[in-house]
């Protein structure tokens, strides 16, 4: 089912199962400075890195 978060003023609906777009962009700069290099286990890492829409 949606929910309705508010930050700064704004309404969004978003559901229970997708992670918060903030989350994945965290996720994806830890993976740049934990690992060596994230595109060997993921071949898209730096398209989905740099293409994602926000």
């Amino acid at each position: 089912m949606a929910q309705t978060e508010k930050k700064g003023g704004l309404l969004r609906k978003s559901s229970a199962s997708k992670k918060p777009l903030k989350e994945k962009v965290v996720l994806m700069y830890d993976e740049i400075f934990m690992t060596e290099d994230p595109s060997k286990c993921n071949p898209r890492f730096w398209e989905e890195l740099f293409l994602m829409k926000v």
